[in-house]
This record gives C-alpha cells, sequence and structure tokens, in this order.
C-alpha cells in the first residue's frame, strides 16, 4: 500500500505530466489553424489527450479522464475523417483542454 507521502509525490508527478500534455496539445492546436498538413498536429493532441486519459485513470482524477476522453475521442474522429478545422472548433478544444487544468484537484481523490 502507498503512503501518504507516495501518493502525494505521485500528485505532484501528474500535476507536472499534466502541464506538459497540456502545452503540447495547445501548440498542436494554434498549429492546427494555419497549417496546411494537419495530420502531425492532430496526431499530438491526440496523444497528449491519451496520455492524460490513462495517467487521469490510475491515479482516480475521474474529472481530468472524462475531459481527456472527450478530446482523445474528438482528435480520432479529426484523424480519420476530414473535418472542418475552424477556429470555433479549435477553440472549444482549448477550453476543454483548459478545463482539464481546472478538473484536476488532488485533494478530491
Amino acid at each position: 500500500m502507498l503512503s501518504e507521502n507516495d501518493i502525494k509525490e505521485l500528485h505532484k508527478i501528474f500535476k507536472i505530466e499534466l502541464l506538459e500534455q497540456y502545452h503540447v496539445m495547445e501548440e498542436s492546436l494554434k498549429k492546427l489553424a494555419h497549417a496546411e498538413n494537419k495530420s502531425a498536429a492532430i496526431e499530438d493532441a491526440y496523444r497528449s489527450a491519451h496520455n492524460i486519459k490513462g495517467a487521469a485513470k490510475s491515479l482516480s482524477f475521474d474529472n481530468v479522464a472524462i475531459i481527456a476522453e472527450a478530446l482523445e475521442t474528438e482528435f480520432a474522429r479529426w484523424r480519420h475523417s476530414d473535418v472542418n478545422l475552424d477556429d470555433d472548433l479549435l477553440e472549444n478544444c482549448l477550453q476543454k483542454a483548459k478545463a482539464m487544468l481546472d478538473a484536476f484537484q488532488p485533494d478530491k481523490v
């Protein structure tokens, strides 16, 4: 069984990873607004959402995992279809990504 200190350390590591993956996702979404070849940026955004989802689920950060899974599903749809990635859609995804940061509440696990 993990000690309270171990759990706090895992939460600290998760927060660092969440912020890193959020920034990758944010940059990828910003690139999509202007990129001619969108597949690499979509793949980066998808991978970030997938990584966040997995880590959040393993640490029982369910609110973060739910948002990450919704983004992962959206990005997967983009990977497999010709979606019009207009500014409103990209901004909506950026807002969801920001909501993941707000949903991270280690004291409520």
